[in-house]
């Protein structure tokens, strides 16, 4: 294994414990502090945003770009949780939307994730 290869594995363990430190964190998320709530989903996206930036070496490219997909759904999908929270009242039309825009980004992160899984294995 090369030095870059080894680097890209300590970046990819690295993105790994802060995705969990993410979920961790929404868990405190306050319904009722809409401000801070935001603040803190804005936040969360950092992890993501950063490792979609990462330069793979050739033996992990196929995977870091399904890594990357994810990466983008993920933001994605906490957008559209922040643009929801802007609302204080939806009307059902908006939650509907609401949730299939979830449903889609969530589906796409973690088919997106599933496959660079695969394809990192397959090249370890």
């Amino acid at each position: 294994m090369t030095e870059a290869e080894q680097q890209y594995i300590d970046r990819l363990n690295e993105f790994n414990i802060l995705v969990e430190d993410v979920a961790n964190r929404s868990d405190g998320l306050n319904s009722g502090d809409t401000e801070a709530a935001k603040q803190m989903l804005n936040d969360m996206k950092a992890p993501f945003i950063q490792f979609a930036g990462v330069q793979a070496p050739a033996r992990f490219a196929q995977a870091h770009e399904r890594y990357k997909n994810g990466c983008a759904a993920m933001v994605q999908y906490i957008d559209i949780c922040i643009q929801f929270m802007d609302d204080p009242n939806p009307s059902s039309a908006k939650v509907s939307e609401f949730e299939e825009n979830t449903r889609s980004a969530f589906e796409k992160l973690t088919e997106e994730f599933l496959v660079g899984d695969s394809l990192f294995f397959a090249a370890v």
